[in-house]
């Protein structure tokens, strides 16, 4: 069973109560996000977000079902959340993954690569090599990104495209491992800094490719 298939599971099963992925980083752990609401929409699931009280009710008068999804890195946190009768998912880091993963349903997120290509080609029926590399780069982009391609499928024509969305997601996970590790702000505004550097020269280049284009088509 691959870890799409567990998520289906658990939704299903009123007897299970509580989920644990593993989310290695921001990217993966939206990505799973975005494949947890797309099965719950599915399901006719109320998805929650980081609400975890006691008078949250599994179903309401209507019958629907409501579960909870919440991230936390906090050990504290965590346990409470699994003292809840709620039905939770739960994202959090390797440490927490790996002293509970044992007592209940569990999905390591350093298999991410294989479940974006499993939730693309198996689930959305989208076969785009191009599409799957993107979103494998970034798996965030995931929703996005397919919800284009079903609108479009002709909307991937470059890979200078790709090349850009790439170095700015990467520019956006080191300043992610830099605020995670309290790094100074320094460090911070000199990454973001490079960013708009970045984004500043290709827009430059962009307007002197059209422009030149444009040129070549005129009539003297």
């Amino acid at each position: 069973m691959n870890n799409l298939e567990k998520i289906e599971k658990f939704l299903d099963n009123t007897e299970e109560k509580k989920l644990i992925i593993c989310a290695i980083n921001q990217e993966v752990e939206e990505f799973y996000f975005i494949a947890i609401r797309f099965f719950c929409e599915n399901k006719k699931i109320n998805l929650k977000r980081n609400i975890v009280t006691n008078d949250n009710n599994t179903s309401d008068l209507f019958g629907t079902v409501t579960i909870n999804i919440s991230t936390t890195s906090k050990t504290s946190e965590l346990e409470k959340i699994l003292l809840s009768d709620k039905k939770i998912i739960t994202l959090t880091d390797y440490k927490n993954y790996k002293k509970y993963s044992k007592s209940m349903i569990s999905i390591n997120g350093y298999d991410y690569e294989n479940d974006i290509k499993e939730f693309i080609s198996s689930i959305l029926k989208i076969n785009n090599n191009d599409l799957l590399r993107l979103c494998l780069s970034n798996p965030a982009l995931t929703f996005s990104e397919t919800s284009k391609y079903m609108v479009n499928d002709n909307y991937l024509k470059s890979a200078p495209i790709l090349n850009e969305t790439n170095f700015i997601f990467e520019k956006r996970k080191e300043i992610y491992e830099l605020k995670k590790q309290g790094a100074d702000m320094k460090q911070i505004y000199l990454k973001l800094k490079s960013e708009i550097i970045y984004k500043k020269f290709s827009f430059l280049a962009y307007w002197l490719k059209s422009y030149i284009v444009l040129s070549s088509h005129k009539k003297f």
